[in-house]
């Protein structure tokens, strides 16, 4: 199975604030039809970005690059 994943994790404290996000393109293969049991992996791009306005003046650091993913898992039925 082929996809997209977006990832993304934010937090403020103290007024200082914490983004993180990737956006990835991932293959995800179920070795048997029957169980599910599925490994997958992609890459794709990601940013982090901290917003400083704690002080005086505001600082803000930037990054972008390549990212990649790999994982593994169990996919549940909740219903028929």
């Amino acid at each position: 199975m082929l996809g997209v994943e977006l990832n993304g994790w934010n937090k403020t404290e103290n007024q200082v604030t914490g983004r993180t996000g990737m956006l990835s393109a991932i293959a995800q293969w179920y070795p048997s039809m029957t169980n599910g049991f599925f490994a997958k992996g992609g890459m794709g791009l990601g940013r982090t970005t901290i917003d400083d306005k704690s002080g005086t003046t505001a600082d803000k650091v930037e990054s972008t690059g390549f990212g990649y993913q790999v994982g593994m898992g169990y996919d549940m039925s909740i219903a028929r």
